[in-house]
C-alpha cells in the first residue's frame, strides 16, 4: 500500500476543512503505517486534544468498510500512531 500517498491525500482533505477529524484520523493512521511514527503520534495527540470525547470505536463506526479486515487495518494504524481512549 502507498501510505505516503494516503497521507498526502489526507493533508489535502484537511486544507478543505481542517476541523474535520476524519481526515486527521486517516492522516495519523497512514503516517503510522508508513513508519513515520513521530509525525503520526503528533497528529493523533492533537486529534485527541481537539476531540477529547472521540473514541477508537466511534471513529471506526464512521468508516463503513465493506470488509472487516479494512477496519482492523485502520484500527491497527491508529493504535500504532499512539491512539488511546
Amino acid at each position: 500500500m502507498d501510505y505516503d500517498r494516503a497521507a498526502r491525500i489526507a493533508r489535502v482533505s484537511m486544507l478543505t476543512d481542517g476541523s474535520w477529524w476524519n481526515s486527521r484520523m486517516l492522516l495519523a493512521a497512514s503516517l503510522a503505517k508508513a513508519g513515520r511514527l513521530g509525525e503520526a503520534r503528533g497528529v493523533a495527540d492533537k486529534l485527541h486534544r481537539d476531540y477529547p470525547d472521540l473514541t477508537l470505536e466511534r471513529m471506526l463506526r464512521r468508516m463503513p468498510f465493506a470488509h472487516t479486515k479494512h477496519t482492523e487495518h485502520l484500527a491497527d494504524g491508529l493504535v500504532h500512531a499512539g491512539w488511546q481512549d
